[in-house]
């Protein structure tokens, strides 16, 4: 009976390990994605300021455009 109790003992002596072991990879798991979460949304907000920027001088050399075309209209 010594020997089962003992068994027993190691055995859940073991499954806490392992389950620390577990919540131990989870966390860093967690870790990790939060990381990369937040990398992404970096990178993300960088390229909308980027794409905002192209616009803003598309929009610029469109407006630039139509006003000599005006000029050439009026004075053509």
């Amino acid at each position: 009976m010594a020997r089962f109790k003992e068994r027993r003992l190691n055995g859940l002596v073991a499954s806490s390990e392992r389950l620390q072991a577990i919540s131990k990879e989870i966390e860093e798991l967690e870790k990790r994605h939060s990381l990369s979460a937040f990398a992404i949304m970096a990178i993300e907000e960088s390229r909308t300021k980027e794409l905002k920027e192209d616009f803003e001088q598309s929009l610029s050399k469109q407006e630039s455009n139509i006003r000599r075309l005006i000029n050439i209209g009026i004075v053509g």
